[in-house]
């Protein structure tokens, strides 16, 4: 069933998207790399595909997001705007799909922050936002559907040990040891109590959310 569903996916990306010569072999290697051993990577989020303010119709970007509300990570950058806003499911594993299936056309661009920074989350525009829109619409639906399929293995933060922290996406090893020294002297009495060690905010509450209990 699951090859069905991709199979979908890839036939919407090939009526929409028209850079790969061998076909056969870039769904081999999109299948290989993502779907055949797919682990779930984190909670419920944003996908945004959007423009620099500034921009014509020469560059997009696919940029995830764990903020309520998306539109507050597009007025951070102030010189965006998202043109399609998307739930997803899984919105790690979303974001390096998504960046993989436009690979092709994947630039980089200078900040237009700090000129001594490039941006890598861009994609020239060879596509309409409609196509784009399509091949998001189906990517949406495809990682709904293989997001259900995988049983969450939730991690409990009380009695997690450092392996297991480092586990949950955005949690690395920094983070995971401030995690193990709060609780030497408090309980995690709800997994929202997470959010009261320094450097572990709403965003990053959101990514793990389903993946861990107390």
């Amino acid at each position: 069933m699951c090859k069905q569903q991709f199979d979908k996916l890839m036939d919407i990306i090939h009526d929409n998207y028209k850079s790969e010569v061998n076909f056969e072999n870039y769904k081999k290697i999109l299948y290989n790399k993502f779907i055949k051993k797919y682990i779930r990577k984190s909670s419920k989020g944003y996908l945004i595909i959007g423009k620099r303010i500034t921009d014509d119709e020469d560059y997009f970007f696919i940029e995830r997001t764990f903020r309520d509300n998306p539109n507050d990570r597009i007025n951070e950058w102030k010189n965006r705007v998202g043109i399609h806003f998307y739930e997803c499911a899984d919105t790690v594993f979303g974001e390096k799909f998504a960046h993989a299936i436009f690979k092709k056309i994947r630039t980089s661009r200078i900040s237009e922050k700090d000129a001594t920074k490039k941006e890598i989350e861009w994609f020239t525009l060879n596509l309409t936002w409609d196509n784009i829109n399509s091949i998001m619409e189906e990517l949406i639906s495809f990682i709904k559907f293989i997001a259900i399929s995988k049983e969450i293995q939730k991690i409990n933060i009380n009695t997690a040990t450092f392996d297991e922290l480092i586990t949950l996406s955005s949690i690395g090893k920094s983070k995971a040891n401030k995690i193990i020294k709060y609780r030497t002297d408090h309980k995690f009495y709800c997994i929202e109590d997470l959010m009261k060690i320094r450097g572990i905010g709403k965003a990053t509450f959101n990514t793990i959310n389903e993946f861990i209990v107390c």
